[in-house]
């Protein structure tokens, strides 16, 4: 088996390289979607980063159901 090599790994996020299609608005209504399942409100979480939405919600599941916020992430 041959051994990639990698010189350099681009991340573009601002569309300047290449053309994004992440819907990050669907993804950001996915994760609240997902909390209120937990019975987990969006008041405060709405404003956040995606990844710290998501970690905000497994602390607030974990203080309700003890457990499922494995479930979650």
């Amino acid at each position: 088996m041959k051994k990639l090599s990698l010189k350099a790994v681009v991340f573009d996020f601002d569309g300047t390289l290449a053309k994004l299609n992440i819907d990050f608005a669907r993804m950001r209504q996915s994760v609240l979607e997902l909390l209120a399942r937990y019975g987990i409100p969006s008041d405060g979480l709405g404003d956040l980063f995606v990844l710290e939405m998501i970690a905000a919600g497994k602390t607030r599941i974990s203080r309700t159901r003890a457990g499922a916020e494995r479930e979650f992430s």
